[in-house]
């Protein structure tokens, strides 16, 4: 077992600033397994919510499956397929399966090194790591905050005492055409 936490600090110098596509180059993730469809305290197979303690057993290393998806990729033995890109894996891999079986290394392909540091990304994003020495993360922390103004009083229906932006009165232009503005900045409302 590894501790991917641990294993991940090693590989931030070599992500920093990067979008994951400029990292991962011609690596395809399997069905399930893109960065944007995992959830952070979310099983990376079935997609569940986990308990902290499901995340951080007590003794043990993180972990960032739920015990019944473990359970089922140890127990298809021998898996053929890489868990995360979904490629063959060598006959080697499916060999090791037998040997050290509780062993995840064993079912993701060694013909991408980079599917093992695919995995240790998706899985630090379930454990909650801050993953915003990636570019993706960035990108979607921008696009978080464009969707989510401060400061902006949302109409209720009913006509419900609210704030509502003053409009600039634009001579020859009904004020529903009107531009709104809040504080000097273009506010969009959706009817």
């Amino acid at each position: 077992m590894c501790h991917y936490v641990g294993a991940m600090q090693s590989l931030i110098p070599h992500f920093m600033g990067k979008f994951l596509s400029e990292i991962f180059q011609g690596l395809r993730a399997a069905p399930g397994m893109s960065y944007g469809e995992i959830m952070v305290g979310h099983c990376l197979g079935c997609k569940r919510p986990l308990s902290y303690q499901e995340m951080f057993p007590p003794g043990r290393c993180p972990r960032s499956m739920c015990e019944h998806c473990y359970n089922s990729v140890i127990a298809s033995i021998p898996n053929y397929r890489c868990i995360i890109t979904g490629t063959p894996l060598s006959q080697a891999q499916v060999n090791n399966q037998r040997v050290n079986q509780r062993e995840l290394r064993n079912y993701i392909a060694n013909d991408f090194p980079s599917a093992w540091d695919l995995f240790l990304v998706l899985s630090n994003k379930v454990l909650g790591t801050n993953m915003t020495f990636l570019k993706d993360d960035q990108v979607s922390q921008q696009y978080q905050q464009l969707q989510r103004p401060a400061g902006i009083a949302i109409p209720l229906p009913n006509n419900g005492l609210h704030r509502y932006p003053q409009l600039e009165e634009i001579p020859g232009r009904p004020v529903e055409m009107q531009e709104r503005t809040f504080n000097g900045k273009e506010v969009v409302y959706l009817d």
